[in-house]
């Protein structure tokens, strides 16, 4: 060793090694995860996403059909909310001294005739008490109001309701109220071949289409309508409407519009979006169910949620089913 160089310290064996290219084996990492498990994944996401965005825009996109009925299922159960109509209680001196039998007494009397015709005894079902069901509708009409007198039989207590009557702008009319029958040997053959059909059995004409079509009498275009089975004529201006308007009654025929025409039309599109508009309800629910499930913290206070109301559901369900049914 030359003078004045420092002595080299000695260096461990693994040093050496290591130096020599014997390198210390690398730290184990995690296995990469299997491409199909990463696209799995991403088709998950990606499919929350979109059930996330349609239940959005579509919810967004139909506000005014789902506000039209959840206003007028309103309007069905409150009579005279928007309404011209007004009930109020009258006046208990009004059927004071009326007296009519008790439902128990009349059933007493059905029952003892009922036993003179039959062949089988009858008698009152044990723990059963006979009672009244509905009440006494009375109407009134005139130029200016319709007014129902509704009285319950056990009590005699009973409400008017008043309803202003619309009138309706009559225009001096030159036809006559009606013509001569035109499909009275048709309509006969028809009833005919279709009771040939069911030997034994007689068919009954219902209804019979109306003919309409528009006429220029009087300098005036009328749309006229015909009823080819009575004869019967009626009429209006063209530029008048059928019935006079009402905010609440055309709600509410919104409502109950259904079906669709044997006619293309407007009747038609009302229709496909009613169509549409109960499809996507269930979406709404299920999709909703889906988008609850994402959410773990609340995963066991909804599914009692909804224990609670499939349970109200149910009991709702069978009540109505006994009182419309039985």
């Amino acid at each position: 060793m030359p003078q004045g160089t420092p002595p080299q310290p000695t260096r461990p064996d693994s040093v050496a090694q290591a130096s020599e290219g014997h390198r210390p084996a690398p730290a184990p990492t995690k296995k990469p995860r299997s491409k199909s498990r990463k696209n799995r994944k991403k088709t998950y996401s990606g499919s929350l996403k979109a059930i996330r965005r349609l239940h959005l825009y579509f919810g967004l996109a139909l506000v005014p059909f789902v506000l039209l009925y959840g206003v007028t299922a309103i309007l069905f159960n409150h009579q005279t909310w928007f309404s011209s109509s007004t009930i109020t209680a009258t006046s208990p001196e009004l059927l004071q001294g009326l007296k009519i039998p008790s439902a128990g007494s009349i059933a007493d009397e059905v029952i003892e005739e009922m036993s003179a015709d039959m062949d089988v005894p009858v008698e009152h079902v044990a723990g059963t008490a006979p009672e009244f069901s509905g009440s006494f509708i009375v109407d009134f009409r005139d130029d200016d109001a319709r007014r129902r007198y509704r009285i319950a039989p056990d009590s005699m207590a009973s409400t008017l309701q008043e309803t202003p009557t619309t009138p309706t702008p009559e225009s001096p009319s030159p036809f006559p109220s009606s013509i001569e029958p035109r499909l009275t040997a048709t309509m006969d053959e028809l009833v005919e071949r279709l009771e040939a059909e069911h030997e034994g059995t007689d068919g009954t004409l219902r209804s019979t289409p109306d003919v309409e079509f528009r006429v220029m009498a009087d300098e005036k275009d009328w749309t006229v309508t015909y009823d080819p089975k009575s004869g019967e004529l009626s009429e209006r201006l063209t530029s008048e409407p059928t019935r006079p308007f009402n905010l609440r009654s055309f709600l509410l025929r919104l409502h109950v519009s259904h079906g669709y025409p044997s006619e293309p039309g407007t009747r038609t599109l009302w229709a496909i979006i009613v169509d549409i508009t109960a499809g996507l309800m269930i979406f709404w629910a299920l999709s909703g169910v889906v988008m609850w499930w994402q959410i773990r913290p609340t995963r066991r206070s909804g599914f009692l949620t909804m224990i609670i109301g499939l349970g109200l559901a149910g009991l709702l369900g069978y009540g109505m089913l006994n009182l419309l049914y039985y």
